[in-house]
């Protein structure tokens, strides 16, 4: 009992360690969230390819979802997490050049590749290192992991920003994933169990992702969790800090801590939705009345001009938590399939998730790209305001989608069950 109990203690060490490694990409994906106005002016560039260059990343974290899978699933988290730490780390180094727009965007395209395999580097962990029955618990901590990084990267790099300027602390947040990397370094090596226990080689990893690809279920889970993603890709980790900038004549560094509080009911949120849906044995209904409230809170946001800056907070908080329930899209993804293609569903599944930060990001920056100059030099009008409210109604509208494909698809798997 004792033994099986530092065994457990071991098993979430190292889950810690690696999740960390999410907690640290995620900061780097917002990063350019806390200086849009700054790389607008070192690139001489507008909203449109602000967009662009921010969705470098995303381009290449979705491009790689497949074979990260595919790889995990087959070799194993640590060496290709080891690979992805150093990539994200090179690809800071790049995006903090001043003159070069194209250097700049390769260092986003090696961020993304590296970013590429955390989160499904972090779960295929837990389900090497942690019992089955609290995969959907480790689920929601990697998210508080993850916002905890993007909470950081909004109210630590802002500061920063404005103290010592965009470049230093691109430079400051490539230096921190070194003890990520020494830390990562010192987990012992643990091959996926099917590849230890059966023969199973690489073809079959690679029928693993035709399995997972033929069931359309899994497409119009996928899909779903795309579009109930949007707040945080395309608002909390980017335009959200112009939007409150605009809109509530905010500076930087408060807009920043504003945008936080999403990350914050996003990290609290995530555990709980985690917690009550094993006690529940339910996924979809909780899933279902969060998205549903969810969408309320957000047109409440977008719609009433809030007079004090803690009720403007409490609702970006609430509306974070009620959207953390899109980590149970993972979670019932992981239930569709058999344990030798977990990886692989999970990272086709994170695959059309992440596509969304990469089409959605670019489509409001070009619906807000009239007011790119008076951004740059702060000439901003209610012309501006109300085009920035206008273009993240995308937003409410993505989520309503989504709960309608959630229960298509629901119905759709239950009649073909029976």
């Amino acid at each position: 009992m004792h033994r099986h109990r530092l065994t457990l203690v071991f098993g979430w060490v190292v889950f810690a360690i690696v999740a960390a490694f999410y907690s640290y990409e995620y900061l780097l994906r917002i990063l350019p969230g806390v200086m849009t106005v700054d790389l607008m002016r070192a690139h001489h560039i507008n909203t449109l390819s602000l967009g662009f260059l921010a969705s470098a990343y995303y381009l290449t974290y979705s491009l790689m979802q497949l074979p990260v899978g595919v790889l995990i699933d087959y070799f194993g988290p640590k060496r290709l997490l080891l690979l992805a730490v150093l990539s994200c780390i090179l690809g800071s180094f790049l995006f903090a050049s001043e003159h070069s727009f194209t250097a700049a965007f390769i260092g986003r395209v090696l961020i993304g590749f590296g970013s590429a395999f955390a989160f499904v580097g972090v779960l295929r962990t837990a389900t090497l290192w942690l019992p089955v029955n609290q995969f959907a618990v480790a689920t929601g901590f990697i998210t508080t992991l993850g916002m905890i990084g993007g909470i950081i990267g909004d109210v630590s790099l802002s500061h920063l920003t404005v103290a010592y300027g965009w470049q230093c602390t691109v430079i400051i947040s490539a230096i921190i994933g070194i003890p990520i990397f020494i830390l990562m370094m010192c987990i012992p090596h643990r091959q996926p169990k099917m590849r230890s226990e059966q023969n199973y080689n690489f073809i079959d990893a690679i029928l693993g992702l035709w399995q997972v690809a033929k069931k359309p279920i899994i497409w119009l889970n996928a899909i779903a969790g795309c579009l109930l993603y949007i707040p945080l890709s395309a608002f909390a980790e980017l335009w959200g800090i112009p939007y409150l900038e605009t809109v509530y004549q905010l500076p930087k560094v408060a807009a920043a801590s504003s945008i936080s509080w999403v990350l914050l009911g996003w990290a609290i949120g995530a555990p709980l939705v985690g917690l009550i849906s094993d006690k529940l044995g339910k996924r979809l209904p909780v899933l279902l009345i969060g998205s549903g409230l969810a969408l309320l809170c957000v047109l409440i946001i977008l719609n009433v001009h809030f007079t004090e800056i803690y009720l403007l907070n409490l609702a970006l908080v609430i509306f974070g938590i009620l959207c953390s329930g899109q980590i149970l899209i993972m979670v019932i993804a992981k239930e569709l399939v058999p344990t030798h293609v977990a990886a692989t569903v999970m990272a086709f599944t994170n695959m059309l998730i992440m596509l969304g930060g990469m089409i959605f990001q670019p489509l409001i920056g070009n619906l807000v790209k009239g007011s790119s100059q008076d951004m740059i030099y702060h000439h901003l009008t209610q012309i501006d305001a109300l085009r920035y409210t206008h273009a993240l109604y995308v937003i409410p509208a993505a989520i309503f989608v989504a709960m309608m494909l959630l229960i298509v698809s629901y119905n759709k798997h239950m009649n073909k069950a029976q």
